[in-house]
């Protein structure tokens, strides 16, 4: 139970505020949903700059979760849209939330666009012309039922093949002015290239428009709450991209939803919301805890929701597990903890790794390895178009092969070179 100190306001220890944490991000096998809409938005988003961050996030927090469920809700009933939002990232949203989160972040979002393309030497007359021209061709091609990659859309201004940069800043503006949005990708699950279709075609019944922006950044932060909280105001700047004066006066207006906490061992006032405090009321006790192992991805909404991380990670090992960047690389957690790193290595013989920063007793150790091995069957079924339990008897290790290892050395990744905490324990 947490704490209750004489001015009323609550303390809780980290060992509650990780429990709390692994409960509202659905990482416990109590809290885990078969509706992946609402996992989605409890959790506050999908980080969505990696498409295949998406499906390993909802694989770690959804029972029986499948590649195509995903597929089906962003491309199939449109219940979940891609848009670049908070923190000027690319994050997947319930659909009846894009109204509010667009209202919320657009201005700050296309300010770097419009000025790459000034960059760029395009004029507002020029941006125009082609954002008119787009357009027409997106038109033409609901007309057949389809949206176009950047590739189709700059052969259809028949641009050449040095205009592809161009193409892309101006499609991009484009999504971030919300005229588009991004459709199924071009290739494989995992590709980051998308068809575009025009928003008004895309999602008819949708109007990015309807609220004002204060109350907009108002529901924006007391969604981040629900999900991550408790939460600092910094924590809050650093997630949304929100201006401290903003962030303060979004809190000010919440303060009939919102309470303040402590936390033992950080410092700083931290915000809760009163369902919060009465589901800290029904958790266990400390010495109760179930065991929990969860193995998250690259850029997990997790990893990425907070500006100071010692909530769940011990700062002599934060070079481990954040680059230069401040991007995160796959984790293994450990009743709330980042407790080591994971990877999966393709090759010859695939491997799914994993590497930890302290000893692990033997139960700890079997469940690390059990998890590492549903995520290796779930990357290689999805990659291979295979179903997870196969038709054939085979296990997805016997058709496509993959082994558990154990790595017992690992380079910081701040002496890695850029982009290899998307693959932590390559070795190089």
């Amino acid at each position: 139970m947490p704490d209750q100190k004489s001015n009323d306001k609550m303390t809780l220890s980290l060992d509650m505020l990780r429990q709390l944490c692994l409960f509202k991000q659905h990482l416990t096998p109590s809290s885990q949903s078969q509706d992946l809409v609402q996992t989605v938005k409890a959790i506050g988003g999908l980080h969505g700059q990696l498409p295949k961050t998406s499906y390993l996030s909802l694989f770690a927090r959804m029972p029986n979760f499948e590649k195509a469920m995903l597929h089906q809700a962003l491309y199939g009933d449109k219940s979940l849209v891609r848009i670049k939002s908070v923190r000027q990232t690319l994050y997947i949203f319930p659909t009846d939330m894009i109204g509010t989160v667009f209202s919320a972040t657009s201005r700050l979002v296309e300010m770097p666009s419009v000025r790459y393309l000034e960059s760029l030497g395009i004029s507002e007359e020029t941006y125009d012309a082609m954002v008119a021209d787009i357009l027409c061709q997106l038109a033409a091609a609901a007309g057949r039922g389809g949206g176009l990659s950047t590739k189709a859309l700059k052969n259809g201004l028949g641009l050449s093949e040095q205009a592809a940069p161009l193409v892309s800043a101006v499609v991009n503006r484009m999504c971030d002015q919300g005229l588009l949005v991004r459709g199924e990708p071009t290739a494989s699950w995992k590709s980051n290239l998308y068809n575009y279709y025009a928003t008004t075609t895309y999602l008819p019944d949708v109007n990015l428009r309807t609220i004002d922006e204060a109350d907009a950044r108002r529901q924006v932060v007391l969604a981040y709450v629900q999900a991550f909280g408790p939460v600092t105001e910094a924590d809050i700047c650093w997630w949304t991209g929100f201006a401290k004066g903003a962030t303060r006066d979004a809190l000010k207006s919440l303060d009939a939803e919102v309470v303040e906490v402590s936390l033992t061992g950080l410092d700083g006032v931290f915000h809760l919301t009163h369902p919060d405090e009465q589901l800290l009321a029904g958790l266990p006790a400390s010495t109760q805890y179930e065991p929990v192992v969860n193995l998250l991805p690259v850029l997990d909404s997790l990893l990425m929701g907070y500006k100071v991380r010692t909530r769940f990670l011990d700062p002599n090992h934060a070079r481990f597990v954040y680059d230069a960047s401040g991007n995160a690389t796959s984790t293994v957690l450990v009743n709330g903890k980042v407790a080591g790193v994971w990877d999966f290595v393709g090759g010859p013989r695939n491997q799914m790794c994993f590497y930890l920063f302290e000893h692990a007793d033997a139960d700890a150790l079997a469940m690390i390895e059990s998890k590492a091995a549903a995520v290796g069957r779930f990357i290689v079924a999805a990659s291979n178009g295979l179903k997870q339990s196969l038709a054939s008897g085979k296990s997805v290790e016997e058709e496509c092969g993959f082994e558990v290892v154990q790595c017992f050395e690992m380079a910081p990744l701040n002496k890695m070179s850029a982009g290899s905490y998307q693959s932590p324990l390559k070795k190089r």
